[in-house]
Formats: C-alpha cells, sequence, structure tokens
C-alpha cells in the first residue's frame, strides 16, 4: 500500500513539473504574441467561424504557437505529408494512453496532434507544395484522430478502467463529431455554407486537451478533500462535447435544411 501510495506521488510530481514546464512556456509565448500580435498575417490568423470557446484572439495565438514548429520542421527537411502522419500516430498513441486510463499523457499527445495538424497545412503552403491528395489526407486523419481519442475511452471501458457514462459519452461525442463535420460538408456540396454553431472541431479539441490534461490534478485535489471525483473533469468534458455537440449539429442540419428548401 506505500508502495502504491508512493508510487502514486511520484506520478503525480512528474505531471506537475510538466504542467508547470508548459505554464511557463505558455505565459512566455503569450507575452511574445501580445507584442508581436498587430504583425502576424492575416492569412495566418483562422479567423473564419470563431465561437465561444476559440475566438478570434485565441485561434491567432494558437497558429503563433505552431510558428516554431513550421520552421524546426522545414529544417530537417520534413515535408507536409509527413507531418500529417506524425499528428495520426500521436492521436493513435493518445488513445492507447487513454485506453490504460493515463488520462494526462493522452491530453498531452492530443494537444500535439492537433498543434502539428495545423503545421502541416502552414509549412504546404509556406513551400507552396499544397495538393489536393494531401489536402484529402490531412481531413481524413483529422476524423480519425477524434475517433482514436473516443475509441480509446471505450476500450478503457471494456477494461474496467472508466464506467459505463465514459462510454454513453464518448459515443455521444462521436455521433456530434461526425454529425457536425458531415452536414456542413453536405450542405456545402448542396450550395448551401454553414459554419456557425458550437463543438466545431477547434472547440472540441480545446476541451478535450483541458479535461484530460488537468483531471489527474483535479482528483488528486478532491482526494486531499477526502472526495472521490476521479476523471470526473473528463467526464464533464465528454458530456460537454456530446450534449453540445449533438444540440449544435441538429441546429445546422435546421438551418441547412430551411435554406435549401429556399433554393
Amino acid at each position: 500500500m506505500n508502495r502504491a501510495f508512493e508510487a502514486g506521488v511520484y506520478i503525480m510530481f512528474i505531471e506537475l513539473c510538466v504542467l508547470a514546464f508548459f505554464f511557463f512556456v505558455g505565459l512566455i509565448t503569450l507575452l511574445r504574441f501580445f507584442i508581436k500580435f498587430r504583425q502576424v498575417k492575416s492569412s495566418e490568423q483562422d479567423l473564419k467561424n470563431p465561437t465561444m470557446i476559440t475566438p478570434s484572439f485565441f485561434r491567432s495565438y494558437f497558429f503563433f504557437l505552431s510558428t516554431p514548429f513550421v520552421k524546426i520542421f522545414e529544417i530537417l527537411g520534413l515535408k507536409p505529408s509527413h507531418i500529417t502522419w506524425l499528428s495520426l500516430v500521436l492521436a493513435s498513441v493518445g488513445a492507447g494512453f487513454m485506453a490504460y486510463a493515463e488520462v494526462f499523457w493522452a491530453g498531452w499527445c492530443l494537444a500535439f496532434s492537433g498543434l502539428f495538424d495545423t503545421v502541416d497545412g502552414k509549412l504546404a503552403r509556406k513551400n507552396k507544395t499544397m495538393t489536393l491528395s494531401g489536402a484529402f489526407l490531412d481531413s481524413i486523419f483529422d476524423r480519425y484522430s477524434v475517433y482514436l481519442f473516443f475509441s480509446g475511452i471505450i476500450i478503457g471501458n471494456m477494461y474496467g478502467r472508466f464506467n459505463r457514462l465514459f462510454t454513453y459519452f464518448a459515443l455521444a461525442s462521436i455521433v456530434a463529431s461526425a454529425m457536425t463535420s458531415y452536414a456542413k460538408e453536405r450542405g456545402a456540396n448542396l450550395g448551401v455554407s454553414d459554419g456557425k454553431g458550437l463543438m466545431q472541431r477547434g472547440d472540441r479539441l480545446l476541451v478535450l486537451c483541458v479535461v484530460t490534461i488537468y483531471d489527474p490534478l483535479f482528483a488528486w485535489m478532491s482526494g486531499l478533500l477526502e472526495i472521490d471525483m476521479e476523471h470526473l473533469l473528463l467526464l464533464s468534458g465528454l458530456f460537454l462535447v456530446g450534449f453540445v455537440g449533438n444540440l449544435s449539429a441538429s441546429r445546422r442540419i435546421i438551418r441547412i435544411y430551411r435554406a435549401l428548401k429556399k433554393i
């Protein structure tokens, strides 16, 4: 029992060190972003369809964070397609961590997978190597990354690492993710563009990264108060993605349907 307790404390110490490191890195980059915000090119600011969860400022900051990685990968001689594959590999590793209920590390894998998904597009535009095949592969891998994450939760439930609620909310999140994207793409193919609504890809990514990365810390703090709230933050995030996502998808479907009836 003492060894298990000591191992838990040691793991928590490592996680806190990682959190502290990225907190200071984030603070420094945020200060630099404030200074250079006006210098960021409009083409690099994904200001299209901002939401309450990911406003224009946050999206611009996210693109700003990806800039050093673009330079690093360019120096290493990597192609955009290599980074696209790397993003998928990270998502797969994150799904494996999630299946073992290693929520903290799964969250960081998801975060860097999403970041690299931005990097490949920026590198392709910078080097003027954009191709239809690359755009197609990037879009497909985006879907796989999301579904792998939720699949990891479902697999974890199969081995008793999560309870049934996690599976239900994960399935609801899969449906929400699929229908939000499909409704938008299908509507665009029929001549109606609709990018409004919450829990689009950027929103889902931000919510899931926050709840997974901070879930162990939240559980540890609740344990000090002798309250059993293990993975409660993760569960709340899944509920938010599933409930709000399906609500947003339903509203988008209705808007597109009404617009198509007028054509």
